[in-house]
């Protein structure tokens, strides 16, 4: 999917399998415009959206605190961030460039392959536990 926002053109992606799902849970890149001197901000995310995992996937309050304690753990990279409030919990990485320059490309596409590669298993293992009980 993608859309645009008031300051930003957004993009985002997810499996076609629970506990994923449009804004539910996603990895979502955003791009907020710069200018010709002023770099554009890129931001890469693995975002939930408690609301929706709670009444599209059934998750209840304990599995939505085990999830921010999953999250919580995670590190991923040096100036990762977690936000966690009471609509979303994400945990993103910040990058900046020119969009013309292959560079921001490159340093986005390897975000969010290390973001897939890291959070993908631990969501896997996390909703198969889950299954469990």
């Amino acid at each position: 999917r993608a859309g645009i926002g008031k300051d930003h053109r957004y993009f985002h992606v997810w499996y076609s399998f629970s506990p994923w799902g449009n804004w539910g849970m996603s990895y979502q890149l955003m791009l907020f415009a710069g200018s010709e001197s002023a770099p554009e901000d890129l931001t890469i995310s693995f975002k939930c959206q408690k609301a929706l995992l709670k009444e599209h996937q059934e998750f209840s309050v304990i599995d939505i605190a085990g999830l921010e304690t999953l999250i919580g753990k995670l590190d991923i990279f040096p100036d990762q961030k977690i936000i966690n409030d009471n609509t979303w919990l994400s945990l993103e990485v910040s990058k900046s460039g020119q969009h013309l320059e292959s560079s921001l490309m490159d340093n986005a596409s390897l975000a969010l392959s290390t973001l897939i590669r890291a959070i993908t298993p631990a969501i896997t293992e996390f909703e198969d536990a889950r299954n469990e009980q």
